[in-house]
């Protein structure tokens, strides 16, 4: 669903499950590293929530925003990857 959000941009609608299937089958190395670099960040901003979550009140409020940053750069390096693909 991500590669086909992406696509949006440049692609029309008839076009749009044509290239994602194409860029998802040919090029799935490179999605797989996108999405093993955002789950390994996002499973260290949850361990470091569930590390302080009775620890110290600052480092767990700066962790919660960690994991919001990561699931915004997520998507951003996603949809940025899949535009250099196509």
């Amino acid at each position: 669903m991500l590669i086909s959000i992406s696509l949006l941009h440049n692609t029309g609608f008839k076009n749009v499950v044509q290239k994602t299937l194409i860029i998802g089958i040919k090029k799935a190395h490179y999605i797989l590293a996108v999405y093993f670099l955002n789950f390994f960040l996002f499973a260290v901003s949850i361990a470091l929530f569930y590390y302080f979550i009775e620890k110290n009140l600052f480092i767990l409020s700066m962790s919660i925003t960690l994991m919001l940053f990561n699931l915004v750069f997520g998507r951003i390096f996603m949809v940025k990857a899949v535009e250099k693909l196509d």
